[in-house]
């Protein structure tokens, strides 16, 4: 029930949000794109990897993932 709520709330929120953004002209179009773009891609490969990866290596992967974005991010 919990992710389902903060889910349903994360929505309003965002649009709300990106009203405004758009609105005071605070939106890079040429970064919103590569994002989109990298987002889709992503969002489809992880997709089809998630139907032949066994649960522990995508563990592991997303494991190595955090870790280098916690360094990249002290660095």
């Amino acid at each position: 029930k919990a992710h389902a709520t903060a889910i349903s709330i994360i929505l309003p929120l965002t649009l709300v949000s990106a009203f405004f953004y758009i609105a005071h002209d605070f939106v890079d179009w040429n970064i919103t794109l590569k994002v989109v773009l990298g987002g889709i891609a992503g969002g489809y490969a992880g997709a089809k990897l998630l139907n032949i990866c066994p649960p522990n290596l995508l563990r592991k992967i997303f494991a190595v993932f955090i870790i280098i974005a916690a360094v990249r991010m002290l660095v």
